[in-house]
C-alpha cells in the first residue's frame, strides 16, 4: 500500500497528504509550442492560481537527450520541468507533469520511459513527492489493450523500484486517450500491480464523447461514449479517475470537434466527485481553436475582457467550487 508522503488514492478517490479528499479542478497549461515561455511561466505563478484553479497539467516534452526532435520546444529540459513544478507549488497549485512525445500513435514511448527513469527525473519526483502527480504519457495508443496493461505495469514497477512514490496518472489508450474501455478492462489489474496502489486513470473527451445521450452508440468499429453513463459507471465501480482534457462546445459551429456541452461535463463530474483539467488555459491558436482556450492569448491575465466562453464559465466555477489542497494552507 501507499508509503509516500504525498497524495494517494483510496476507494476510487484522491486524498491530499493530510488525508483530506482532493478533487482536482484545473486546466492544461504551459504548452511547449510557439514560445512565449515567459508568459506561460507567469500563468503558473499568477494568472491560473488567481483564477481559482487548484491544479494544473503541464504540457511538455522529454529533453533532447531522450528525443532529439524536441530541441525546438521551449520547455523540453530538466531545468524547465523543475522550474514549472516549483512555480506551481509556490503558488498553491498541484502540478501534474506529463510528456507529449507519444501522443496517439507517435512511436516514442521508449524515450518517455527512459526519461521517467533518469536520475534527474527520479530526483524531481522525490523532491516534490508531497505535491507532484506524474502523467507518464499523453494519449499514447498502444497496439492492444494488453500492451497498455503490460507496458504501464512494467514502467510503474520500475519507477517504484527507484523510489518514486508519487501518484501515477495513466491516460486511456485508443482514439488518442478517449476510449475508456481499456481502463474498464484492465485498470483494476494495473492498479493492483502497483506496490503503492497509487494510480489514477485519465480519459480525454473530444469527438468520441457526447452529453445528453443515455448510452454509448456504435460508430463504425468504435463507439460514441455517453458522458453521463460512463462517469456513473466509474464511480459505481470505485475507479480513481480524472478527465485530463476536454474542450468546450459551440453549438453554432458544425465543424467543431467537441460533440458535447462542456458545462454538462463539469456538472456530471461534480455529481460523481471526479476532478478535471480543461484543455487549455491557452494553446496559442485562438480564435481558430476558441473551443480549446480559456483566455485569448498566452499573456492574458484572466481579466474579463480576455476570456473566451469557456473561461467565462470555468473561472467563476473555480472560484466557487475549487478547494486548495489542505497541505498548502
Amino acid at each position: 500500500m501507499n508509503t509516500g508522503k504525498g497524495f494517494f488514492v483510496k476507494d476510487g478517490r484522491i486524498f491530499d497528504p493530510n488525508g483530506v479528499e482532493f478533487i482536482p479542478m484545473g486546466c492544461n497549461a504551459a504548452v511547449f509550442w510557439d514560445g512565449r515561455g515567459d508568459c506561460k511561466l507567469r500563468s503558473l505563478s499568477e494568472y491560473i492560481p488567481n483564477a481559482g484553479a487548484n491544479t494544473v497539467r503541464l504540457v511538455t516534452l522529454t529533453p533532447p537527450e531522450f528525443n532529439e526532435a524536441n530541441a525546438w520546444a521551449w520547455n523540453a529540459s530538466h531545468r524547465m520541468h523543475q522550474e514549472m513544478v516549483r512555480r506551481c507549488v509556490e503558488s498553491g497549485l498541484v502540478p501534474m507533469l506529463e510528456m507529449h512525445d507519444a501522443t496517439c500513435r507517435d512511436p516514442h514511448f521508449d524515450a518517455i520511459a527512459a526519461y521517467w527513469k533518469s536520475p534527474e527525473t527520479v530526483q524531481l519526483c522525490k523532491d516534490y513527492e508531497e505535491h507532484l502527480f506524474i502523467n507518464l504519457a499523453n494519449e499514447h495508443d498502444f497496439p492492444t489493450a494488453e500492451d497498455w496493461r503490460d507496458e504501464y505495469s512494467k514502467l510503474i514497477g520500475d519507477l517504484r523500484a527507484l523510489g518514486v512514490r508519487n501518484p501515477i496518472v495513466l491516460d486511456a489508450s485508443g482514439t488518442c486517450g478517449q476510449d475508456p474501455d481499456v481502463i474498464k478492462l484492465y485498470g483494476r489489474e494495473v492498479l493492483e500491480s502497483d506496490p503503492e496502489r497509487n494510480v489514477i486513470f485519465s480519459v480525454h473527451m473530444y469527438i468520441r464523447w457526447r452529453t445528453e445521450i443515455p448510452e454509448r452508440v456504435p460508430d463504425g468499429w468504435r463507439f460514441i461514449h455517453s458522458v453521463e453513463q460512463e462517469i456513473a459507471w466509474f464511480r459505481e465501480n470505485a475507479f480513481p479517475l480524472i478527465i485530463g482534457e476536454f474542450g468546450w462546445h459551440e453549438p453554432m459551429d458544425p465543424g467543431n470537434s467537441v460533440g458535447f456541452r462542456g458545462d454538462l461535463v463539469i456538472e456530471t463530474l461534480e455529481k460523481h466527485g471526479y476532478g478535471w483539467y480543461f484543455w487549455s488555459w491557452n494553446e496559442e491558436l485562438y480564435p481558430k481553436d476558441q473551443y480549446y482556450c480559456m483566455v485569448k492569448n498566452p499573456c492574458s491575465d484572466g481579466s474579463p475582457e480576455t476570456l473566451t466562453p469557456a473561461g467565462e464559465y470555468i473561472i467563476p466555477y473555480w472560484k466557487a467550487k475549487a478547494k486548495r489542497a489542505s497541505h498548502f494552507e
